[in-house]
């Protein structure tokens, strides 16, 4: 049994339906007669699109966070990518033009994740202090006095 629903005919409203009731039916509605609003003229009330659009202060407030935020975000981004280029940079010349020497750790720190490693090595007799991070799974904490392989450059050993 169904219940009485209204139509929408009995509403004031005008429906009508051309083709079958499936998604490539098209509908057509109409307000109500005694809407308000049912007298305008849509064509006429667009004339003056484009319109001039006024931004008001809580949209330049909201902007001005946004931005600051932004920039916020991008300095420490656009160093981190400085940084990662320039390590990235001067690996390649490691291994491209770098010389082998044995290293001497003078103190070692085990962090989080690597361990800090402060060394000297010497290069036609003078001695030159390094200092490295090494990631703590391929390395173990070394003692002082304990030799580790370094790659330098032979134009400057201290670089």
């Amino acid at each position: 049994m169904q219940a009485d629903l209204p139509r929408a005919a009995d509403a004031g409203y005008i429906v009508s339906c051309e083709g079958d009731l499936t998604l490539a039916g098209t509908w057509a509605y109409a307000q109500r007669e005694d809407d308000p609003l049912s007298g305008i003229d849509v064509s006429e009330a667009n004339a003056e699109i484009p319109r001039k659009v006024r931004i008001d202060d809580y949209t330049i407030t909201g902007l001005g966070f946004a931005l600051f935020f932004f920039v916020l975000w991008l300095v420490p981004a656009a160093w981190g990518a400085y940084d990662d280029i320039r390590d990235s940079h001067v690996r390649n010349t490691l291994r491209r033009e770098g010389h082998q020497a044995d290293g001497v750790v003078v103190k070692s720190y085990a962090g989080r994740g690597s361990v800090d490693v402060l060394y000297k090595f010497s290069v036609d007799g003078f001695w030159y202090p390094g200092r490295a991070k090494i990631i703590a799974d391929d390395y173990k904490v070394q003692a002082p006095g304990e030799a580790i392989p370094i790659r330098y450059l032979p134009k400057d050993p201290r670089a």
